[in-house]
């Protein structure tokens, strides 16, 4: 809390892969975030890591019912927790990217969104399907 804003910049490039540090748009991603130094971002930053330290259990896993997909970078610093995630969130599936961080979104994009394409189209949900 007394860090403020700032460090959270340092967090960010800590989440992603080495190569991916290094790309444009990551840098002006975590500028933006910087941007924000205000006392509701710090306090809400505080409160997120709080209340993720204080999980009931397995109760929060046993609760999702719906399909789930599960995407880790393998470069991401809790890849070692994901076959553990997977395996407490009953029938979801898992995809790994290789070389990736925490945000495979923004550093393997076309990657992530095949493997949410074909996700989708397991489950009846072909890509420009209507599903309303």
């Amino acid at each position: 809390q007394n860090e403020g804003i700032k460090v959270r910049r340092e967090q960010i490039f800590d989440h992603f892969a080495p190569a991916a540090r290094e790309y444009a748009y990551l840098k002006h991603y975590a500028d933006m975030v910087v941007a924000t130094n205000h006392e509701r971002t710090v306090a809400n930053l505080i409160a997120m890591n709080e209340g993720l330290s204080h999980l009931d259990g397995d109760s929060i896993y046993e609760a999702i019912k719906c399909p789930t997909l599960i995407i880790a970078g393998t470069l991401d610093r809790t890849f070692p927790n994901v076959p553990e995630l997977n395996r407490r969130i009953k029938g979801s599936a898992l995809a790994v990217i290789e070389g990736a961080g925490h945000a495979q979104m923004i550093e393997t994009p076309r990657e992530y969104d095949a493997h949410c394409l074909r996700w989708l189209a397991s489950l009846g949900l072909p890509a420009g399907k209507d599903v309303a």
